[in-house]
């Protein structure tokens, strides 16, 4: 019923606002403050991200855009073994839910909606699951495992399996990867949030002039259409490029 749709809207919404805080950010802020005096240092959010930075990691998550299509496309052909075809059909299941909803959410084409869904969508997981997958379970796994590398992976594969979303899995394993290594390489929490923010803000944007037929790009075909094979090469070469760039120039701060 089109008449209720407003009020479905913003049930969704307020559900999505409070799974946020009540799973990610309170139950870190918790965590933080029961594992250290010192909260905010503990969390890293006591270095500032730097604009140079700031402004490096959105050109490599713009950049990256036909290259994160292109892992999707290769993850939609991949599937699990017959022994747990149950798990894959689990989550592609939970997968479809998941988009319906989104689908719902992202389906409002209103100013404020767009406003909306950049609170919802972008800035409250960035902010809480940030806050708990690189502020606590990353710091956690290093301190287990002695290996930094081996915390971040986890961390990332840990991330990407808890969205539930099968077709997504390699991409956002990836993304896990970069942020936790942001992490690492900064020392400030800020940076890996603002990048998280800046990639679930690009989907929303994109997808939301899209709907309106403000852009004749599909945001999820983006570097898989016939003829866009070298857009698609320079999207892999030049991301690997700008990840070689901020390890280069992060690094020796925290030195």
């Amino acid at each position: 019923d089109k008449g209720t749709q407003p009020g479905i809207v913003a049930a969704f919404r307020l559900l999505q606002s409070l799974a946020a805080i009540g799973t990610f950010i309170l139950p870190s802020l918790l965590a933080a403050f029961l594992f250290s005096s010192n909260s905010r240092q503990y969390l890293g959010l006591q270095n500032k991200a730097h604009f140079p930075s700031v402004l490096m990691v959105f050109l490599v998550l713009l950049i990256g855009i036909p290259f994160i299509n292109w892992m999707s496309f290769i993850n939609q052909g991949l599937h699990l073994p017959a022994s747990l075809k149950g798990i894959e059909d689990w989550m592609k299941t939970s997968e479809e839910q998941a988009s319906r909803i989104t689908g719902i959410l992202l389906g409002t084409g209103t100013a404020l909606d767009l406003i909306s869904n950049l609170f919802v969508i972008a800035l409250l997981p960035a902010i809480g699951e940030e806050l708990f997958f690189r502020g606590i379970v990353q710091k956690q796994f290093e301190e287990l495992a002695r290996n930094r590398t081996a915390a971040i992976v986890l961390t990332a594969f840990l991330f990407s399996a808890l969205h539930m979303q099968f077709f997504g899995f390699i991409p956002r394993l990836m993304l896990g990867i970069f942020l936790g290594y942001l992490y690492v390489w900064s020392h400030s929490l800020w940076l890996p949030i603002l990048a998280h923010f800046i990639n679930n803000a690009g989907a929303v944007i994109l997808t939301w002039l899209f709907t309106r037929n403000n852009t004749q790009l599909n945001p999820d075909t983006i570097g898989l259409e016939p003829g866009q094979e070298v857009l698609l090469g320079i999207s892999v070469f030049m991301s690997l490029a700008g990840i070689w760039f901020l390890k280069k120039n992060l690094t020796p701060k925290v030195q």
